[in-house]
Formats: C-alpha cells, sequence, structure tokens
C-alpha cells in the first residue's frame, strides 16, 4: 500500500530550525497521532496547518499542510479549511517527491466537493479519483472511493451508485484482505445497484460470481481451521440472497421462455458449481458444522412442510418477488431458534416465511438406523425464493 503519511519528526532533524510556534504544533501533531484520539488529531492538524502558513517560505510548508488537511479530512472534521485548500492547491509538489500532485488534486477535490457539492465539484473529484484508480490504495483514496458511492447512496443518486460503488469495490479489492467488509458492502451494492436500474441479468451472474468469491473466503478459512470474522457469513449471505431474489425476478417475466431459462441455469451452474466435488448448487453450511461435538449426525430425511410456504399476500399485491435466507436449529425433530439471515426486500418475506418454519417437523426415512443417527442440529440454513407465475 502508498503510504502518503510521513513521519514529520524526522523534518526537526533534516531542515533549518523552525520558529518556535510551528516546532510545537509539529511536536503536538505526533503526539496525537500517537494516541489515536480523533478529537486530538483534528486540533493538532489545525493548528499545525494554521502554523504551516504562516512560513510559506519554508521548503517543508506544502508537505506539512498536506499532512493537516489529510488529517482532518479522514477524520471527518467539521472545520473550516477553506484557506488551507487555497493554500494547498497554489502550491508545487515535484515530481518524485514525497507528495505527488495526483493525491493533492484529490485531496483539494474532495474537500472542495463537501464544502460545495455541485456539477462541478462532483465532476472535478471524479476526474480526481478516476487519476488515482489504478494506482496502490492509500487511506486517502480508500477514504474518497468510499464517501463518493455512499454520498451516491444516501441522496438516491441511482445513476451514478453503480458505477461509483463498482469502482470503489475495484479499488478496495487489492487491500480486501484489511477491508473485507468494505470490499464486499460496495460490490453487493454495485450490483444490486445495476439491477434494481436495468434488470440485466449481467447483475445477476456479478452477484453470483461475488457469492462464490466469498464462499471460498469462507472455505479457505475453514479449511485453514482459522476463526473468520463475522462479516464473512453475514456478507456471502446477503449476496447468495441477493442473487436468489435476481433469479427469482427472472423467472417471474412473462419474457421467460424455457430456452431462457435453461440458458440461465447453465450459466449460473457454471459460476456457482466452483468445487467439483460438491454437488449441491448452493453451497450450504459444512456438515461438521451442523452438530456439536459427541452428538450423533441428523437422521437421513425430509421435512414435513405442512402448512406450505405460502407467497405473503401482501407481495404478492404488489407483484413483489424476493428471497430470505432462514437459520434454524432442529431439536427433537422440531425446527426452533428460526432467524432471518438476509431477505430480499427486507420486509414481508422473513415474517412469514418464519412463521410457516416453525411449524414443521423433521421425518425419518423409514430404512434408517435411528441408533447410529438423532433428531437434533445446530445452524442449518435454508433459501426460499418466491417467484410470481
Amino acid at each position: 500500500m502508498r503510504v502518503v503519511f510521513l513521519t514529520i519528526a524526522c523534518l526537526i532533524l533534516l531542515m533549518p530550525a523552525f520558529a518556535q510556534d510551528l516546532s510545537a504544533a509539529i511536536r503536538d501533531y505526533n503526539a496525537a497521532q500517537e494516541s489515536g484520539d480523533p478529537a486530538a488529531k483534528v486540533a493538532a492538524a489545525s493548528t499545525l496547518g494554521a502554523a504551516a502558513i504562516s512560513a510559506p517560505a519554508r521548503e517543508d510548508t506544502p508537505i506539512l499542510v498536506f499532512e493537516a488537511v489529510q488529517t482532518l479530512t479522514l477524520n471527518s472534521a467539521q472545520t473550516d479549511t477553506s484557506e488551507l485548500i487555497e493554500w494547498l492547491d497554489a502550491a508545487t509538489f515535484p515530481e518524485g517527491g514525497p507528495i505527488a500532485q495526483i493525491d493533492v488534486d484529490l485531496l483539494v477535490s474532495y474537500a472542495r466537493w463537501t464544502q460545495d457539492p455541485n456539477k462541478a465539484s462532483r465532476q472535478a473529484f471524479d476526474e480526481a479519483l478516476a487519476a488515482v484508480s489504478k494506482l496502490e490504495p492509500t487511506l486517502l483514496t480508500l477514504f474518497s472511493f468510499q464517501k463518493r458511492y455512499v454520498a451516491d447512496l444516501e441522496s438516491g443518486a441511482l445513476k451514478k451508485l453503480p458505477g461509483s460503488a463498482l469502482t470503489a469495490a475495484q479499488h478496495f479489492a487489492p487491500v480486501k484482505h484489511v477491508l473485507g467488509e468494505s470490499w464486499s458492502s460496495a460490490t453487493i451494492i454495485a450490483h444490486s445497484a445495476a439491477f434494481n436500474r436495468s434488470t440485466e441479468e449481467e447483475s445477476l451472474y456479478a452477484m453470483a460470481g461475488h457469492f462464490v468469491e466469498l464462499e471460498k473466503i469462507h472455505a479457505e478459512m475453514h479449511e485453514a481451521d482459522t476463526e473468520h470474522p463475522e462479516w464473512v457469513d453475514r456478507q456471502r449471505h446477503l449476496a447468495e440472497t441477493w442473487f436468489l431474489a435476481m433469479e427469482a425476478f427472472f423467472q417471474s417475466e412473462r419474457a421467460n421462455t424455457r430456452g431462457k431459462a435453461v440458458r440461465r441455469e447453465e450459466r449460473l451452474d457454471g459460476i456457482l458449481n466452483w468445487r467439483p466435488e460438491e454437488a449441491a448448487r448452493y453451497p450450504g453450511a459444512h456438515e461438521d458444522e451442523l452438530q456439536t461435538p459427541g452428538q450423533l449426525p441428523l437422521c437421513a430425511g425430509r421435512f414435513d412442510m405442512k402448512p406450505n410456504m405460502r407467497y405473503p399476500s401482501r407481495a404478492a399485491r404488489k407483484g413483489r418477488v424476493g428471497a430470505v435466507l432462514l437459520s434454524f436449529d432442529i431439536t427433537n425433530g422440531r425446527v426452533t431458534d428460526a432467524e432471518s439471515l438476509a431477505a430480499i426486500p427486507n420486509q414481508g418475506f422473513a415474517e412469514d416465511s418464519i412463521k410457516t418454519l416453525r411449524k414443521w417437523t423433521w421425518i425419518v426415512d423409514e430404512d434408517v438406523d435411528r441408533e447410529a443417527c438423532g433428531l437434533d442440529a445446530k445452524n442449518v440454513r435454508m433459501p426460499f425464493t418466491f417467484v410470481l407465475n
């Protein structure tokens, strides 16, 4: 990862003696950075910026001003940075120096966009992000890509959101081992926003592909016996539910001919069956996750699905399709502790599905040796899709 933050302490040794107030500002700034206290960082950065521009002739002043403005930006400070930004924009940053001009342009354009969000400032910010998009991520670039797509999401800028979220996800990808949840969230938002805008099948395949990426991350951690963070499960559940809901939409289309359905299923199977040894179309929980140590495996059988899972009447009246991924335990053959892991749309499908699922019982196959198995299982996951015919 490129590093834009500088260790300013070395400047005290390498440069001529600063004015007393600037030396104190640098010392306080470094102490605030080490403390990790956001409020202290903001206060020290404001002081450093003001002290630095009071000594404009110094060779290192542009570096100090950049550092101050970047700290204020990354900490989302409400401090007025207009004077510092104008000074920074007029400063010179030689090629090959510690601060690249493209990073200065990004910082300046971001600050101006947040202070005065309009068409011109957004265009300048977009151009600055495009210039750094293929470079190694820094704290500043990661922050900027995140802020742009979140602003589009919160403002309902549906035309811009698919592109801004996707470019953010692509920029996060090289550091997804550190920022995995941010990378996955941006990816899911990009594909779902693209689908909501155009309802094209490519969004379905892209979402299925992201689900597979998350499944691989989960499988690698499982096989390495590594405890995985909660975001991995949360994001793979959401990605799976999204592509199931998208598939339900295409199955419900009037133009959904048998030929189109077969081609879609074949392409999805090619994406989802990434482990040859797994016959299951939708990889679920590992078998050893379904039971506690010393517990007998669940007897082979099936659910007595009474009452049947019904289409929520409110959703049917509005013509909505969707999907829900449920998690539950089986205790003495009955469903217990049922909950929704993800639901698209968020309201309607999950609540009704859980009410129905809680009434189901596990029926053991007739030829099963009852002494070698049991009627209990933990963390069973089951998806349900709702398609309008």
